[in-house]
């Protein structure tokens, strides 16, 4: 028996109810595609939409082999966690904490790839879509990526060891940083000419060593600043 297909997830946050004829079409466009359909969630928070999740189900889906239909009432974040329980990561849904539809930034990213690779015909070692652990390489929105975090967690685990090492050893630690980054699936990319492509060793390495020189300089920082307390302690001294 086949056990790969398609799961489909279906969003309503909108209270919007489609008229019967549209449930009918669903089902011709669903019939149509070369897709094997193994299972639906329907996600809403009008409770006048479990009508319209029946409908789906007797009109849209039909007799369709094996298909199931999840029906998930409640708010987005709540959907969101009932689709997490049945394996489904939610990290790119379309749609925001408040339910309004919000493309993610990964889709636009992976527009922009194939735009490029359409003007430049073919790009070598290009990479649509960034892992999750991979470590981003740009200013913006790449240092709130998961890998660059974990990686940032990683550095501050071995950053007690990095300080008190030698300067010809601190390439090791950095090097281990790598080594778990790579260990775990993770690379570090850099968008380069419209497309992400992994950079070598030693530039991964560099971007590690980054890490511990702005963990240093964020220390230092806080230690010279004088706290608010301590400046009241001074001028008490003064005066007394």
């Amino acid at each position: 028996t086949q056990k790969k297909g398609v799961i489909m997830v279906m969003y309503n946050y909108w209270s919007s109810i489609e008229k019967l004829e549209i449930f009918r079409k669903q089902r011709a466009v669903l019939a149509a595609l070369p897709i094997r359909w193994i299972g639906g969630h329907f996600c809403y928070n009008n409770p006048l939409l479990r009508f319209a999740a029946a409908g789906m189900q007797l009109l849209s889906i039909g007799n369709f082999a094996r298909f199931r239909l999840q029906t998930h009432y409640g708010s987005p974040e709540e959907a969101a966690f009932r689709l997490q329980t049945f394996g489904i990561p939610t990290e790119n849904t379309p749609t925001d904490k408040e339910g309004f539809f919000s493309v993610p930034l990964c889709h636009y990213d992976w527009i922009k790839v194939h735009e490029s690779r359409d003007e430049q015909a073919s790009v070598p070692d290009a990479i649509t879509i960034p892992r999750r652990f991979d470590v981003l390489f740009g200013k913006g929105n790449a240092k709130y990526h998961t890998g660059n975090l974990r990686c940032i967690h990683l550095v501050e685990m071995v950053a007690e060891r990095y300080e008190n090492t030698k300067r010809a050893d601190k390439t090791e630690v950095a090097d281990e940083v790598v080594s778990m980054i790579h260990n775990s699936h993770g690379r570090f990319l850099k968008w380069n000419n419209g497309v992400w492509t992994e950079v070598d060793h030693k530039t991964a390495r560099e971007k590690v060593s980054h890490y511990f020189r702005s963990l240093r300089g964020e220390g230092r920082k806080s230690i010279t600043q004088p706290t608010e307390s301590s400046t009241a302690v001074k001028r008490r001294q003064s005066s007394s």
